[in-house]
């Protein structure tokens, strides 16, 4: 059995890329001179002095920072040995002849070299001994992400091919592949396994944002997957050893560490997600491509962060967030935890979340559980999970929901949690009449923000996002033509808008139901035939619900369908469309592909259902644009500092666009101020080339406005 350490790093994603500082090998070799001196065969009357350090150009910053340590803090010597064949075998004959008390072998790349033909072999033996001296030994993977040869013509054939980084013009380096990393792994294993005469001496550094400046993210080697091969076969090959004192995650052997932090050698990588669930990490790259390219879509999102950076306002939050899971949701997240906060999440829809997304979320140590294609106990499963996760077993203190699944989770079955919580946000329609209905019935416990209807997100996402994620939602599920067909659009608040125009965009003939006088009339005027379901039913082809409400397609609907009718919804929940219906009165259904199942129905026509009646635009494609999103997002992030800082007066101070609303706030809704609902439209407006006129002091005296804003009344209809 592998130890529980090792167990819990078996559990752990291995891709780590968070704030959190690398686990320094300087602090193994300290904690191991004070607390196994006795283990040690020689007397040591001032601890150990003489220590041998391994290097290589793509790994320097980390043993820079081993050496300042160790000299600077504990007067040791510290002997740097460059692993370029000559270089460990030297160090390995030192500690044979005992002039060297201990080693840290942060560069194995000698190693890589011996097994797949490079030039820098350190011979056979390498890692054995210090090993079998018995010393104090720290064995990490540094550079082993490479092969080295000599100028580009001399790489053999069989690397052909294969990613090539040329150093300069003598030195060619060759990206170890996920077999050869395998490899490496067990080499080392077998080494330590059958050559370690002292185990409690002995511990390994496993890098997981990199095994040098090169496979950092998002750099030339970068391979999370070759990565993780290294150390799967390692782990597998200590599996029945007691080698090790133990295992320790670290960042990157390539990263340097912020001057101003204390102490960097003791932060042991805290949590690459030890407490996750996905469908699979190897996407993990994937979705840090996709996020990298997102980022540049949303401006909104990069301005908060450089602007509040310093402050960092989130600070000491813990922050349960349940929302679609998608590459724009990553943005939001880091977004979040690079002002301070701790963070955990699920998706709010079973079928909206992007596997790579999560995997890159988990990857970087967010505890996330979401996969596409949960089930109900699933979902529910996820949503108790991300509660428990916090570090330290805290709780959480912020609730970031969309739709209210987990604000209602925490109310009715932990309301313990919200003892200490500054209170929630909710992103849409659904969820927040919830929270106006839980306020009227006295249930809500907590302040919350409806960040539904700002401006910036109803006006924007709900609309322009609809109206453009609809329709690739219903193309990529059919195939369909839309032009000439007749589309029911049920509902014409912002998304249903959105959604019409996105129709008739198409060529559809569009039809309109309402429940709601003014928007029925918005919707006559605006060029669409209003009627009432009964009437459409029997005469539309493309059905899309986007009310917010139940039962909005029932069997009496589906009755009278056209064959092949397409129904769908963009609402947050699975009711509008009675999907128990279906399935229990179709004679047969047949899944055409995910997401898109066919009913036979009784009168032998069909009824094509997509996404099972959830949000089609998430469970058919990928939901809204990143730069809507940022809009959408950047109050999100807005509403969790309005929140958690509202009693912090210096705060305000500083940031007077929250100063003017700061104080304790009694339970209730609210909606962001119009001055930070503002402030998100202009974060945005360089991205689409637009420029603001600005008032003079007359016109603004005469409006009886700020120059600066806000420019309209909290109660402007837009």
């Amino acid at each position: 059995m592998l130890p529980q350490h090792l167990l819990q790093e078996e559990q752990a994603s291995i891709f780590y890329r968070s704030p959190e500082r690398i686990a320094n090998a300087a602090g193994a070799i300290e904690g191991m001179a004070t607390s196994h001196r006795a283990y040690v065969d020689k007397p040591v009357a001032t601890g150990l002095k003489r220590i041998g350090v391994t290097m290589f150009g793509v790994t320097t910053p980390c043993v820079d920072l081993i050496r300042l340590h160790l000299q600077s803090n504990y007067n040791y010597e510290v002997y740097v040995f460059h692993a370029t064949g000559a270089g460990g075998r030297a160090m390995e004959r030192l500690v044979r002849e005992g002039k060297i008390d201990a080693v840290i072998d942060v560069t194995t790349t000698e190693i890589a070299d011996e097994l797949f033909g490079g030039i820098l072999s350190a011979g056979h033996d390498r890692l054995r001994a210090a090993a079998e001296a018995g010393i104090p030994q720290v064995v990490s993977v540094g550079a082993c992400d490479m092969i080295n040869f000599g100028p580009r013509s001399t790489v053999p054939k069989k690397f052909l091919g294969r990613k090539l980084y040329e150093h300069n013009p003598t030195v060619t380096l060759v990206r170890t592949s996920e077999e050869e990393c395998a490899q490496i792994g067990e080499f080392i294993a077998t080494q330590l396994r059958n050559h370690v005469v002292n185990p409690k001496l002995v511990e390994v550094i496993l890098p997981t944002g990199g095994f040098s400046l090169l496979s950092t993210p998002h750099s030339p080697f970068d391979d999370p997957v070759a990565d993780k091969a290294l150390w799967d076969a390692l782990k597998k090959g200590l599996e029945s050893s007691a080698v090790l004192t133990g295992i320790t995650a670290a960042r990157s052997l390539g990263d340097k560490y912020p001057a101003s932090h204390p102490s960097p050698y003791i932060a042991i990588m805290s949590a690459p997600a030890h407490k996750f669930k996905i469908a699979d990490i190897s996407l993990a790259a994937f979705g840090r491509r996709e996020i990298d390219l997102a980022e540049g879509e949303m401006p909104g999102l990069m301005a908060i962060r450089a602007k509040y950076a310093e402050a960092q306002p989130l600070a000491g939050a813990r922050i349960a967030g349940c929302l679609h899971m998608t590459i724009q949701t990553a943005v939001l997240i880091e977004t979040l935890k690079a002002l301070g906060a701790e963070v955990t999440w699920t998706s709010c829809n079973i079928f909206s979340t992007q596997d790579h997304a999560a995997a890159a979320i988990a990857a970087s140590g967010t505890p996330v559980f979401a996969w596409k294609g949960e089930t109900e106990e699933e979902y529910n499963w996820c949503l108790e999970q991300q509660l428990v996760a916090f570090k330290d077993g805290k709780q959480l203190n912020l609730i970031l929901d969309d739709g209210g699944d987990l604000t209602a989770l925490v109310h009715k079955k932990y309301p313990e949690m919200l003892k200490d919580c500054y209170g929630l946000s909710e992103e849409t329609t659904t969820g927040v009449h919830h929270l106006y209905r839980m306020l009227k019935n006295n249930e809500l416990l907590v302040p919350a923000v409806n960040v539904n209807d700002s401006v910036t997100k109803s006006k924007f996402d709900n609309l322009y996002g609809c109206r453009e994620s609809l329709i690739d939602g219903i193309k990529r599920a059919t195939d369909v033509m839309i032009a000439g067909k007749v589309a029911v659009v049920a509902g014409f608040g912002d998304v249903g808008k959105g959604c019409a125009q996105a129709l008739h965009s198409m060529g559809a003939r569009v039809i309109v139901t309402e429940i709601d006088p003014i928007n029925a009339l918005q919707a006559a005027v605006s060029g669409f035939q209003v009627t009432t379901m009964e009437e459409a039913a029997p005469i539309g082809q493309i059905f899309v619900t986007t009310t917010g409400c139940r039962d909005i397609l029932t069997g009496e609907h589906f009755s009278v369908m056209k064959n092949d009718a397409i129904v769908c919804n963009i609402g947050h929940f699975d009711i509008e469309i009675d999907v128990s219906w279906l399935k229990a009165n179709a004679k047969s259904v047949q899944n055409i592909k995910p997401q898109v199942d066919r009913f036979l129905m009784p009168n032998g026509r069909h009824i094509i259902l997509l996404a099972e009646g959830r949000l089609v635009n998430l469970g058919c494609a990928t939901g809204h644009s990143s730069f809507v999103m940022s809009c959408s997002f950047s109050n999100q992030v807005l509403a969790q500092i309005l929140l958690y800082k509202s009693q912090d007066e210096a705060f305000g101070k500083k940031y007077v666009e929250f100063g003017i609303t700061s104080g304790k706030r009694d339970i209730g809704v609210y909606v962001l101020p119009k001055v930070l609902d503002e402030q998100v439209a202009l974060l945005h407006l360089d991205h689409v080339n637009a420029k603001l006129s600005k008032l003079t002091p007359k016109q603004a005296e005469y409006l009886g406005l700020e120059i600066d804003g806000p420019f309209k009344a909290e109660i402007y209809r837009y």
